[in-house]
C-alpha cells in the first residue's frame, strides 16, 4: 500500500479516518441528496464473498464534478461512467451517488489490485485534463462494514478535490 500512496497522493488519498471538521466541511459541499442504498448493498455482497474467503474488497469513489466552465470531452461516449463500465472487470459494480460515481470491487487477493482500479480509474478524460479526485477504502485495512468503507471513500474523495482546488488555486497565483 505505501508504493500507491507515493504513486498517486496528488489526486488520491486512501481512507484513514478524516479530521472531523474537515470531512463535515467536504461532505458538506458535495451538491445535492444521494440515494446510497444500492451502493450500501453491493458493498455488503462484496464483504459477504469477502470475508469467508480472506479476500479483500475495495471502494472507490470517483469525484466526477467538473468545472462549470468546460465540459466532459468526448460527447459520443455519452458519459464518464460509460467509459469507467468499459474498463472495469465484469464482477465491479457501478453506481452513482450525488457527483460522484462509486466503484465497488470485490475478489481482490492483494491489495495491488486497488492499486490497479486506481490507475485505470484515473486515465479517465476529463475536461481540464486531470485525473480526478480518487478516495479509496479497502477492506479489512479500512473498516469492515459498508458504511464505514463507502464513508471513509467519500470522505477521502472530498480531500483530494480539496486538495485538488488548492492545488490549481496556487497555480493561478504564480502565474503572471
Amino acid at each position: 500500500m505505501a508504493l500507491l500512496t507515493d504513486a498517486l497522493s496528488e489526486f488520491l488519498t486512501l481512507a484513514a479516518p478524516p479530521h472531523p471538521a474537515q470531512a463535515v466541511a467536504a461532505l458538506a459541499s458535495t451538491a445535492g441528496p444521494s440515494d446510497r442504498t444500492p451502493a450500501l448493498r453491493a458493498i455488503d455482497a462484496a464483504l459477504g464473498l469477502a470475508r469467508p474467503h480472506g479476500m479483500r474488497a475495495a471502494v472507490c469513489v470517483v469525484d466526477l464534478s467538473a468545472p462549470s466552465d468546460r465540459a466532459w470531452p468526448d460527447a459520443s461516449a455519452a458519459r464518464p461512467d460509460t467509459w469507467l463500465q468499459r474498463r472495469l472487470r465484469t464482477t465491479d459494480r457501478l453506481f452513482h451517488v450525488g457527483e460522484a460515481v462509486v466503484i465497488v470491487v470485490s475478489g481482490m487477493g492483494h491489495p495491488a489490485e486497488a492499486e490497479q482500479l486506481v490507475r485505470r480509474v484515473r486515465a479517465l478524460p476529463t475536461p481540464d485534463g486531470m485525473p480526478p479526485p480518487v478516495g479509496l477504502a479497502v477492506y479489512p485495512a479500512h473498516g469492515d462494514d459498508a458504511v464505514t468503507l463507502l464513508d471513509r471513500a467519500e470522505a477521502s474523495a472530498a480531500r483530494a478535490r480539496l486538495r485538488r482546488r488548492a492545488s490549481d488555486r496556487a497555480a493561478q497565483e504564480v502565474r503572471p
